[in-house]
């Protein structure tokens, strides 16, 4: 009888909070037993003794991307698959059961990924930054990334959820990138170039803690903008048009702003479309976050567009961009 392959999940270490060291306990609920956890870390971080199987891979510098974690992980990592999850979320028990099911029918799948779901004891103002990604407002077309949909073929996986086949991976040189963001969408495309096929599946789950609104959620927000400017010029084959739909939201918005303040009839038609965006986006979080909650969604949701776009022409401005 076959052995099963066994997954090298290698956690790529930013800030260490008390939160990861509970976190980390949760590996030990997965169904799938066959596997290795590798931390990555920065050179001269400090990290608790743990008391389960682990390898530590220290870089050689005090600071180093998030992409180059992840390949640091790959030259370290024994298993067939490397599963890749950040620092701040934990794994459903099934996470690695469901992918093998997915990769062991075709040699072409060259990654597997699933939702990553917002944990169900998360605190009130984590949680509005949890609704504001879920709603289709916010996601659109890439809402499969926060809630379960069905199986399916995609263009990319969120680097927080995604399973890689090994050989695949080094097939294409790994990440190959030195950004603290995008380093996910860069293999994806990479992947994609070299025929491997890209699934997503429902169960295929990590529960990722949210930054809570407004102040660490538009931070986050104000990151992801400016890396996706940045990205129109250095990794232009990875963007979609839903990466500039923000932009060119927030640049309604601001066009309308200015122009209210020199005529009465522009000034009504405005405010009458903002009130307008504020109740669709009211009713598309109802279901899920209730009447209070939907409130303060609500205004997220244009929030999250507003910061985006703005920090979408900054990246696409700078001539570099830090790790």
């Amino acid at each position: 009888m076959k052995q099963r392959p066994m997954f090298s999940i290698i956690i790529c270490l930013y800030v260490i909070s008390p939160r990861f060291y509970i976190d980390i306990q949760k590996y030990k609920k997965l169904v799938y037993k066959k596997y290795e956890i590798i931390l990555v870390t920065e050179k001269n971080a400090q990290i608790e003794a743990l008391n389960f199987p682990h390898r530590i891979i220290r870089a050689k510098k005090k600071k180093i991307s998030l992409g180059e974690k992840r390949d640091i992980g790959l030259s370290a990592a024994l298993g067939e698959f490397c599963a890749y999850i950040d620092d701040d979320a934990y794994p459903d028990p099934y996470w690695l059961t469901e992918a093998y099911k997915i990769f062991r029918h075709d040699k072409r799948i060259g990654a597997v990924g699933g939702p990553n779901l917002t944990p169900p004891d998360e605190p009130f103002w984590s949680k509005i930054g949890g609704y504001i990604y879920e709603s289709y407002l916010t996601s659109g077309e890439a809402q499969y990334r926060f809630l379960p949909q069905n199986r399916r073929e995609v263009l990319e996986l969120q680097g927080v959820n995604l399973i890689i086949r090994r050989s695949a991976l080094r097939e294409i040189g790994g990440f190959q990138s030195k950004l603290s963001s995008g380093e996910d969408s860069k293999v994806c495309s990479d992947l994609r170039k070299a025929n491997y096929k890209i699934m997503y599946d429902p169960f295929v789950a990590v529960y990722h803690h949210r930054r809570a609104f407004p102040r660490g959620h538009l931070r986050q927000i104000r990151n992801m903008g400016t890396h996706r400017g940045f990205f129109v010029k250095a990794y232009p084959n990875t963007l979609s048009f839903i990466y500039f739909l923000p932009f060119f939201l927030a640049c309604l918005f601001f066009v309308g702003l200015f122009a209210s303040f020199f005529n009465k009839i522009i000034a009504i038609t405005f405010i009458f479309f903002v009130l307008l965006a504020l109740l669709v986006a009211y009713i598309s979080s109802l279901r899920r976050a209730g009447t209070i909650k939907s409130c303060i969604v609500a205004i997220g949701i244009i929030m999250t567009h507003i910061v985006y776009g703005i920090f979408f022409v900054y990246g696409f401005f700078l001539k570099t961009i830090e790790k």
